[in-house]
C-alpha cells in the first residue's frame, strides 16, 4: 500500500489518485464495508471503488484535489456519471446481485496542508497526519433507471 503522506506531498497526479483511492478504501473498511473491487475496469469505463456491507452495494468515484474550493458538478460530468452507471450495470448483472440495494457516491480526498482553517471545517472527516481531508457525498447520483 502506497504511504498517503509522502505522496501527496511530492508525485505525480496519477499516484496521488492511487493513494486516494487507498484512503478512501481504508475508510470504507472502517466503516464496515469490505472492497469487492477497485480500479473495476470494462471497455466503457472505470469504478473506482466498489465497496459492500451486507446487501448495500457502493461504486465510489474518487477525486483527488489539492484545492478544496471547487464545483462537484464539475468534477463529475453527465459523460462520466453514464459511464460509471453502465459499468455498475455490467458488474451487478456479472455477480447476479439484482436484489441488492445499490448506491452511487463519491469521495472528495483534498490535500488540506495549506489550505485555512476555515476552509478545513467545510470536510467530514480529516487526516491530520497526513494533512488531507475526505468529503464523502453519499447517493451523490442516480441511476437513470
Amino acid at each position: 500500500m502506497i504511504s498517503i503522506n509522502s505522496v501527496f506531498q511530492k508525485s505525480s497526479y496519477k499516484l496521488r489518485g492511487i493513494a486516494a483511492e487507498d484512503y478512501v478504501a481504508q475508510q470504507l473498511k472502517l466503516q464496515g464495508f469490505s472492497i469487492a473491487a477497485q480500479n473495476y475496469q470494462k471497455q466503457y469505463g472505470e469504478i473506482d471503488i466498489i465497496a459492500q456491507k451486507k446487501d448495500l452495494v457502493l461504486f465510489v468515484e474518487v477525486k483527488c484535489r489539492k484545492n478544496p474550493l471547487f464545483d462537484v458538478s464539475s468534477v463529475i460530468t453527465h459523460s462520466k456519471k453514464k459511464k460509471i452507471i453502465a459499468v455498475a450495470k455490467q458488474y451487478i448483472a456479472q455477480h447476479k446481485l439484482d436484489e441488492h440495494t445499490f448506491r452511487f457516491d463519491v469521495a472528495f480526498v483534498v490535500d488540506t496542508s495549506r489550505a485555512a482553517a476555515a476552509e478545513k471545517k467545510y470536510f467530514q472527516q480529516s487526516n491530520n497526519n497526513a494533512g488531507l481531508s475526505l468529503e464523502y457525498l453519499e447517493d451523490a447520483f442516480q441511476s437513470d433507471e
